[in-house]
């Protein structure tokens, strides 16, 4: 049996690099050591379910081999077009997956794992820093922060918005009877302040050690219960 990481970024190691400020893979979670199984990663960058659904079915169709797949679904579903927000604030906008869709379309997801015979397994999503990723998605190229803040009427929507479909996943997975790593828990209770990068939602190298706690904790259980 293998692990196949299918996420976003989260999952993937992406970093912001402190000296150019530009996104780049910077992946401290050693997957092979937590579940002492060969990895094989096709997390990527602003991966929506949608996506996630055809990697994975490209990924099980190519591998032919059994696998527990680890997935994080929901960061960048959640998101929304901020130019346009900005360009727009008195208008209704909706996310990238409104949430009717990402419950129908993860579902979906954990059907097909299924159908090859593997095991699903979601993850929560780490929660973020809304003020960070405020001032972040503040300074992009045709965006107002005032327009922003007309729009969301606090930097808090921001989180709590991310929070919505963190327990999503949650329920979806708790629905398709899927096992569930609540990254976004051990976050929360680690009482460490430094775990994100300057945009407030991507993990350092503190927080993707965290992760890699979780899901160290997560497969020794797994092995324990076999």
């Amino acid at each position: 049996m293998m692990l196949l990481v299918a996420g976003d970024s989260i999952l993937k190691g992406i970093q912001i690099d402190g000296q150019s400020g530009q996104y780049i893979v910077r992946n401290t979670i050693d997957y092979e050591k937590a579940s002492a199984m060969k990895t094989k990663n096709i997390s990527s960058f602003g991966c929506t379910v949608s996506k996630g659904l055809r990697n994975i079915s490209y990924a099980l169709v190519r591998t032919q081999e059994k696998a527990i797949v680890l997935m994080d679904f929901g960061g960048n579903d959640c998101d929304y077009e901020w130019r346009k927000v900005s360009e727009y604030p008195d208008l209704c906008h909706i996310p990238r997956t409104p949430m009717p869709e990402f419950q129908r379309m993860y579902g979906k997801v954990i059907e097909k794992v299924r159908e090859y015979d593997c095991i699903p397994v979601v993850t929560t999503l780490p929660p973020i820093d809304s003020e960070r990723y405020f001032n972040w998605i503040s300074i992009l190229d045709g965006v107002c922060k005032d327009a922003l803040m007309q729009w969301m009427g606090t930097p808090d929507f921001l989180g709590e918005w991310q929070s919505y479909y963190s327990e999503a996943a949650s329920y979806i997975a708790n629905r398709y009877n899927a096992d569930l790593i609540d990254l976004r828990e051990h976050f929360r209770k680690s009482g460490q302040d430094n775990l994100f990068c300057q945009d407030g939602i991507h993990p350092n190298d503190n927080g993707q050690r965290l992760i890699e706690q979780c899901l160290s904790d997560y497969f020794k259980h797994l092995t324990t219960q076999s």
